[in-house]
C-alpha cells in the first residue's frame, strides 16, 4: 500500500492525538485505557510501511546475562538451561511489564555487541552469582525480524546495523503523500518513544506502550514475527537488543556456550565498571538435554573471592 485512504488518514490522526496523550505517561493508565490502547494499536498497525526482515544468522551471537537468584531464588548454580533461557513458565504469572513483554509473559531478552552491553542493561551486584550465555541461530533456520530503527539519531547512533534500514524506510514513505507521511511519520516518532523511554524499575508500568506493540507484532499469527530487535536504552542506543518469543527461542536458536560468575565489585553511580571472577564454564550434557555440565574455574585457597562466596552464601554445587 503506497497511498492512505481519508477514512484511514483521519484513523491515524485520532491515533496520534490519543497516544501523545498517553504515551509520555503509561504509568498513570488504568486497566480500561490499556486495553483501548490494544484496540487502537491493532487498527493503526496495518496501516503503516513495516519491514520484516528475514535473516539466517548474524555477525555475532546474542549474549544473555541471568542474575540466579532471580530465577532460583537463591544464590546458586545454575542446572538447567531452562533458567537461562526465557522466565520459566512456573514463575511466568510473577513477571511484570518488560521493555517487549507484557505482564505474566515470558520472552527471552539477550545483546549485541559482547557482554558489558548485557552488563550495563542487568547491573549485577556485589556478591551475587550470575550465568553468561551466548546464542546464536541454529544452521539451516531463518528468523522473522522486526526491528525499529524509524528515527535519525537512532540510525546515526548504530550506521552499521542501522542506517541501511533506516535510508529503505525513506525510501519507501516518500511513495506516500505528503499529508500520509507526515502521519507516518508522527506514528513512528511515537513507537520509537515508547521503545527509547527510560523507565523507572519500582513502576515497569512505564513499558505498557513498547509491551503492547511487540506482543501484537510477535503473537499474531497473521504477522509471524519471531523477535524484535531494539536499541539498547542503557547502552545508548549503541547496540541493539533482541526479544525472541520463546517458541521461536527453542526451535530456531541453540546456546553455544556458559560461563558463571561471581560479582566482587558493582560500578559507582554513572559508571559501568563491573568486576567478577569467573567460576566455572558450562554447556549442555547432551544434545537433545537441557541439563548442564560445569567445569569449575581454578581458585586458590587464599583468593578474597572465597570470603564473598561465604558472606554471601554462594553455592557452587
Amino acid at each position: 500500500m503506497h497511498e492512505l485512504t481519508d477514512e484511514q488518514l483521519n484513523k491515524l490522526i485520532f491515533c496520534i492525538d490519543y497516544l501523545k496523550l498517553h504515551a509520555d505517561h503509561p504509568e498513570r493508565l488504568n486497566a480500561q485505557q490499556i486495553s483501548f490502547l490494544r484496540e487502537l494499536l491493532s487498527s493503526m498497525i496495518p496501516m503503516l510501511p513495516i519491514r520484516i526482515e528475514i535473516t539466517s544468522g548474524f555477525e555475532l551471537p546474542f549474549e544473555r546475562l541471568v542474575i540466579n537468584k532471580s530465577v532460583l531464588g537463591k544464590n546458586k548454580r545454575v542446572h538447567s538451561l531452562e533458567n537461562l533461557r526465557y522466565p520459566p513458565r512456573s514463575i511466568q504469572e510473577k513477571l511484570d511489564y518488560n521493555r517487549a513483554s507484557m505482564k505474566g509473559q515470558s520472552i527471552f531478552y539477550a545483546c549485541s555487541m559482547g557482554s558489558l552491553p548485557m552488563t550495563v542493561e542487568t547491573r549485577p551486584e556485589r556478591g551475587q552469582l550470575i550465568t553468561h550465555s551466548k546464542w546464536k541461530l541454529k544452521e539451516g533456520e531463518k528468523l522473522n525480524l522486526l526491528s525499529i530503527f524509524h528515527h535519525e539519531e537512532l540510525a546515526m547512533a548504530n550506521p552499521h546495523e542501522l542506517l541501511q534500514p533506516f535510508n529503505d524506510y525513506l525510501a519507501e514513505l516518500r511513495k506516500f503523500s505528503p499529508k500520509a507521511q507526515q502521519a507516518i511519520e508522527m506514528i513512528y516518532q511515537i513507537i520509537v518513544r515508547a521503545f527509547t523511554r527510560k523507565v523507572d524499575p519500582s513502576n515497569k508500568q512505564g513499558y505498557v506502550v513498547s509491551a503492547l506493540l511487540s506482543e501484537l507484532f510477535m503473537f499474531d499469527p497473521n504477522k509471524g514475527v519471531d523477535a524484535i530487535y531494539y536499541p539498547s536504552v542503557p547502552n545508548r542506543g549503541m547496540c541493539m537488543n533482541i526479544a525472541v518469543k520463546p517458541d521461536s527461542l527453542d526451535q530456531k536458536f541453540i546456546m553455544t556456550q556458559a560461563d558463571e560468575f561471581v560479582v566482587i565489585s558493582h560500578p559507582e553511580p554513572n559508571k559501568n565498571m563491573w568486576w567478577s571472577f569467573h567460576t566455572a564454564k558450562g554447556k549442555l550434557c547432551k544434545e537433545d538435554s537441557l541439563e548442564l555440565c560445569w567445569e569449575n574455574s581454578l581458585m586458590p585457597d587464599n583468593d578474597p573471592v572465597r570470603d564473598i562466596i561465604r558472606d554471601f552464601e554462594i553455592d557452587l554445587s
